[in-house]
């Protein structure tokens, strides 16, 4: 057996320069990433088989579009609290200027439930129906607050975003996806598009698709749901990857 070591395990890794070490005889061995780098021009290929990557086959995940309190109330009942995977839209990626638009989520579905993933639009400026953020903010932040991990791609971004808008909570899991790949790779590209299609064959849709290069406060609610939903959704896949 064969067992790659990421985060915590694979930075002490580094710092003692450890590339392969013996665990126990009954388990096999534990490889650091930059061992299959070094050892040939197709090391990422060879980790992505040895992680027994989920990329065959269509992953089926519903999206659902909460904008009235009514939903909102459904979904604080049916999101996986203990896991939150999640993906922040906004006016802007300065972080002084930008107002949040959406936030979306992924909850893992079991023998009962499906997948899905939820869009929950706060500044959209569309004149469609959507949340009062200040009216959904406590019950954001116990969510965040309570959950054991939280995965996201690219988190210094949407962490900021979160601890600006009040609802970050202090001493989190956290386990960011593009931190991940960079543990792989630190040379390939990291972006969430990139990293879908390489891994999962999956095309996104793109920022400018979406926003037709407008503020995405100007996005319509449907197309917003279904980009930012998509966001969370292959964040989840690579954090099950990695």
């Amino acid at each position: 057996k064969h067992i790659i070591c990421l985060g915590k395990t694979a930075l002490e890794c580094l710092q003692k320069d450890i590339e392969v070490c013996t665990w126990a005889d009954n388990i096999g061995f534990i490889y650091h990433p930059s061992y299959f780098m070094k050892q040939s021009k197709d090391g990422l290929q060879q980790f992505k088989m040895l992680m027994n990557a989920k990329d065959k086959g269509e992953f089926k995940c519903d999206m659902v579009l909460i904008n009235t309190l009514e939903l909102f109330h459904r979904f604080l009942i049916s999101i996986n609290r203990d896991k939150i995977v999640f993906d922040t839209e906004t006016t802007d990626i300065n972080i002084n200027k930008l107002k949040l638009v959406g936030i979306s989520f992924y909850s893992e579905g079991d023998e009962i439930s499906s997948n899905e993933a939820y869009y929950l639009p706060f500044g959209h400026t569309t004149g469609e129906q959507q949340l009062n953020f200040e009216e959904c903010k406590e019950d954001l932040k116990r969510l965040f607050l309570n959950a054991k991990l939280i995965v996201g791609h690219n988190l210094v971004f949407d962490m900021q975003v979160i601890k600006k808008y009040d609802i970050y909570p202090e001493n989190a899991q956290w386990f960011d996806t593009m931190v991940a790949q960079h543990l792989v790779d630190e040379e390939s590209e990291k972006g969430l598009k990139f990293l879908a299609k390489y891994y999962f064959g999956h095309t996104m849709e793109t920022y400018s698709e979406v926003s037709k290069n407008e503020n995405f406060a100007n996005v319509k609610i449907e197309n917003a749901k279904n980009y930012s939903c998509d966001d969370s959704i292959q964040t989840f896949r690579l954090y099950e990857l990695f």
